[in-house]
């Protein structure tokens, strides 16, 4: 199972937000390189990297991301703001090894299902991000400022066909709680879906949710808040 160490860019510091709420923040660098060189030093080999502000329209940290992708040899998964073949184009040639296309997969997934192709599924993955609502778990976009009504079985239904395919699946609720995952949407989900391969996100708190995500068959997790709040060492992510 691969373990994304997640880290969340907002003008320039590493912060965290509870259930993606701005209001929510708390900030745990001012210079994301004294934390990227020192997981580098610890053998951690893929990082998770979010700009927040272009997950939401707002304006973007590009620069900020490109020198990070220049200096490291971690692998990372860029997400945030995504939207055009231009930038999944730019960031693939910056020296991601993964681009999250979320909201962009929602607006337009034949685009998106042609990106697959010219690129190959294992450049990108796609991004669900889900809430509850009216019985069902529905779709929510744009750094989750817009709930839609689309529902998670007919948006994989759009991509679910697509061998090798990765899915970052988040359920909100958890987002930066440190309750634990959901398993039982990851469940449901492994039911109805068995050959899906899916990232967990949201709640992770200690080893023993690494192990329940393990034993779901999740394909990896992304750890945040547990490890900047010392539940999680990144010594253990790296052994894991």
């Amino acid at each position: 199972m691969l373990i994304y160490p997640a880290m969340d860019l907002l003008d320039g510091e590493v912060v965290r937000l509870r259930q993606g709420d701005f209001a929510h923040k708390t900030v745990y660098a001012q210079d994301p390189h004294q934390i990227l060189a020192q997981w580098e030093r610890a053998g951690v080999r893929q990082v998770h990297l979010v700009d927040l502000g272009a997950s939401c329209g707002q304006s973007s940290g590009v620069a900020l991301r490109t020198e990070i992708l220049q200096r490291y040899t971690i692998n990372f998964q860029v997400a945030g703001g995504v939207r055009s073949a231009e930038q999944l184009q730019y960031w693939l040639e910056c020296g991601a090894q993964r681009v999250v296309l979320g909201s962009y997969a929602f607006r337009s997934p034949q685009d998106v299902l042609e990106l697959i192709d010219q690129y190959s599924a294992s450049r990108l993955t796609i991004g669900c991000d889900v809430k509850w609502v009216d019985d069902d778990w529905q779709i929510a976009i744009e750094g989750w400022t817009e709930q839609t009504t689309l529902g998670i079985d007919e948006f994989l239904s759009w991509y679910q066909h697509v061998p090798e395919l990765v899915f970052l699946i988040t359920d909100i609720s958890k987002d930066g709680t440190l309750q634990g995952i959901n398993e039982s949407l990851y469940h449901s989900l492994n039911q109805r879906y068995p050959q899906l391969r899916y990232l967990i996100s949201g709640g992770i708190n200690n080893q023993q949710d690494l192990s329940r995500a393990r034993a779901l068959g999740a394909y990896g997790c992304i750890v945040g808040r547990a490890l900047y709040a010392g539940k999680i060492s990144i010594e253990e992510l790296v052994a894991c």
